[in-house]
């Protein structure tokens, strides 16, 4: 096995550092939470306090960035919007009206 004294993912902990959220991260990753939330449980165990810098990251970072729940519908309303050349409609299937009463225009 592997030693924790060397990350497993040294990355995620440079982003972790940095005050990128764990939801974030597995966006970026296309891994899912669980999983970096575990690599963050790890990290404090064999280096106790890396979650409180973790966390004192993410409070310096700006609190009116968008969540990712508002990226990933923003992705979504501009990929609409590519292949329709339209803004979509409440008349629309289900994906369609969802993003039409999101949108802010």
């Amino acid at each position: 096995m592997t030693s924790w004294n060397i990350s497993r993912h040294p990355e995620w902990d440079q982003l972790l550092l940095a005050g990128i959220t764990v939801r974030e991260i597995a966006e970026l990753c296309h891994r899912g939470p669980a999983t970096i939330h575990y690599h963050l449980r790890r990290r404090e165990h064999y280096e106790p306090g890396f979650r409180a810098k973790h966390e004192a990251a993410v409070a310096t970072r700006n609190n009116h960035r968008p969540s990712s729940t508002w990226r990933r519908q923003a992705n979504e309303l501009a990929a609409f919007h590519a292949e329709h050349t339209r803004l979509p409609r409440s008349t629309g299937d289900r994906a369609e009206r969802s993003l039409h009463h999101w949108h802010p225009g």
